[in-house]
């Protein structure tokens, strides 16, 4: 008999009876994946997976996340959606907070002038403490990428100078793009003997030099802080330096040991003049 619905991935392909379906999302019971139906007008983003219905119609879906089953999957959906509407109402409410203006500080250096390119990669942090008076949700290690070329020190005056886009081959859609940035580079750690470990990818780092033309590429960590929570939704780095976070990193080595931060998020980036 034939299966109501074709499910493609790049990898796999499902013929399915029923799959749950609400408010924009797909659960698919047989592999515990969530999808986020892509709106038409989305045609800048890359479906993760493709539903052919039977009447011939096709759906473009983008991968969420995994869950045991479509309770789960569903009330986590419920949940992101009304943690988005507070932070939305709080940022209306923060009188000083401009995104725009905040946004364009961080695409290019002061003056075009050339500076080396940090990756702020955060460490997750759910202990509740506090440094003076500052409830600390995160530590967060500035990593350097000195890229040199002839021996000489290659710096950037925008973001965007430091990664590039690539082409593989995809069953779904022939091509898909892919971007690489610097901070691919690396895996940031927390590690319970060094607290900060830095793990390079030594094959996309040579694919990242030969794309640029470098000779070699450094990594190093270039400073440290602690976010703590300006407000229940949204934090801010105070940059306290080395010792205090690694003081705190010392005290709170059962909390920051999880999950999250066995290859940490790199969620920003910042400027080093030097």
């Amino acid at each position: 008999m034939r299966k109501k619905y074709i499910l493609r991935t790049e990898t796999t392909t499902l013929y399915l009876d029923n799959l749950e379906q609400k408010e924009g999302f797909l659960y698919v019971e047989q592999t515990g994946n969530l999808y986020r139906i892509l709106d038409e007008d989305e045609t800048e983003l890359q479906p993760d997976a493709i539903l052919s219905n039977a009447d011939g119609s096709k759906k473009y879906l983008c991968a969420f996340a995994w869950f045991k089953n479509a309770e789960a999957a569903f009330k986590c959906v419920e949940h992101n959606k009304n943690i988005a509407n507070q932070i939305l109402t709080q940022l209306q409410m923060l009188e000083t907070y401009d995104i725009e203006e905040n946004d364009a500080d961080k695409l290019e250096t002061d003056n075009h002038i050339p500076k080396t390119y940090l990756g702020s990669y955060l460490f997750n942090y759910f202990g509740g403490d506090y440094v003076d008076d500052k409830k600390i949700v995160g530590v967060g290690i500035d990593v350097a990428f000195r890229p040199y070329k002839d021996k000489e020190l290659v710096q950037f005056c925008a973001e965007k100078e430091t990664y590039f886009h690539i082409e593989e081959e995809s069953r779904l859609i022939g091509i898909r793009k892919k971007t690489i940035y610097l901070t691919d580079a690396v895996k940031v750690s927390f590690d319970r003997k060094k607290l900060v470990k830095l793990t390079r990818n030594e094959f996309l780092i040579k694919v990242i030099c030969e794309h640029f033309g470098w000779d070699k590429l450094e990594i190093s960590v270039a400073d440290y802080e602690l976010d703590y929570a300006e407000t229940e939704w949204l934090s801010e780095p105070w940059y306290c330096g080395k010792d205090v976070c690694n003081h705190f990193m010392e005290t709170h080595k059962d909390d920051l040991d999880i999950t999250d931060n066995r290859n940490a998020q790199c969620p920003g980036y910042r400027w080093l003049e030097e």
